[in-house]
């Protein structure tokens, strides 16, 4: 029997301060720990280390990848703790502070099955910039870019030989804070998008319907499943840093999930990111992360 792998990542150098994103894994681990059977989980806790940072890696020629030797760092061990996650049969959740390791996340997971699988990505970001478009150089912003293969020589090495993700293979869902730079990069790659606007306005069967069509015929049967917090609406989930308007409701968010962990036969794990417990209020944040947890145990 297959287990579920916690590993936890409390990076806050991605986003390059510090905010309350990183108290979360922690905080999430306990709320899985103390509400799920023990049973479904495998006994080791992985935990990627995060290195104290050198503040002279935020300007200067790191100024368009802040913390660039850092996360570096952290993505390598996170797709090592990832690939150790699948060779031992186990389906990795990754808690994490912010985006940026997911560029360990699913290096690692491409490492162990190759690239022919889909990446659905919740956000209300597109987190796709590359170091040339980024307004900030923060790479929570460039995950997507950099997994596709574009972007820091030194973060695209991570993929290995190939980009670990193929642009038709991947679907964005919620984004509704894109700059310039990734909506060119979006139209360019022919990248599937649902935004906020869209998901709220269609039907679940009616998105889920275009996405099936999209890979009908094609044997993609693996997902992995990426989800930032801030895809939902701040009025229901006020507990992220990045509050965007009209965002998803939550129980639209857990109709898709449900849905889509059906669908699909082998799932490769799920990735929480950008609980930020400082901005939450009554726990309703939290409370909806109990609600996605229980979803995804329940299904996969």
């Amino acid at each position: 029997m297959k287990k579920y792998q916690l590993i936890t990542i409390s990076d806050w150098l991605g986003g390059a301060i510090k905010d309350g994103v990183e108290l979360a894994p922690e905080i999430i681990k306990e709320l899985i720990l103390s509400n799920f059977p023990k049973r479904y989980f495998a006994n080791e806790i992985l935990t990627v280390p995060i290195p104290t940072p050198n503040p002279r890696h935020l300007k200067g020629g790191y100024k368009k990848v802040k913390y660039l030797p850092e996360m570096k760092q952290i993505c390598k061990k996170t797709k090592k703790e990832i690939a150790k996650s699948i060779y031992s049969n186990n389906i990795p959740i990754v808690l994490m502070s912010n985006d940026s390791c997911m560029i360990g996340v699913i290096a690692g997971i491409s490492s162990k099955v190759g690239s022919n699988y889909v990446l659905m990505w919740f956000d209300a970001h597109g987190d796709i910039n590359t170091p040339e478009t980024s307004p900030s150089g923060k790479i929570y912003g460039m995950a997507l870019a950099h997994l596709l293969g574009y972007g820091h020589p030194e973060l695209i090495e991570l993929n290995g030989k190939k980009p670990s993700i193929k642009p038709e293979n991947l679907v964005m869902f919620g984004q509704r804070a894109l700059d310039k730079g990734e909506i060119e990069f979006i139209k360019k790659h022919k990248i599937s998008i649902y935004n906020s606007k869209q998901l709220n306005s269609k039907s679940t069967k009616e998105i889920l319907d275009n996405i099936h069509s999209k890979f009908k015929g094609k044997n993609v049967k693996r997902l992995f499943i990426h989800l930032d917090l801030d895809v939902l609406d701040p009025v229901e989930s006020p507990g992220v840093s990045m509050h965007e308007p009209d965002g998803l409701h939550p129980n639209k968010l857990l109709e898709l999930l449900d849905n889509l962990i059906k669908k699909y036969k082998t799932n490769l794990g799920l990735s929480i990111a950008s609980y930020n417990p400082t901005k939450d209020r009554d726990n309703k944040t939290k409370k909806i992360v109990q609600e996605i947890i229980k979803t995804y145990l329940e299904k996969v």
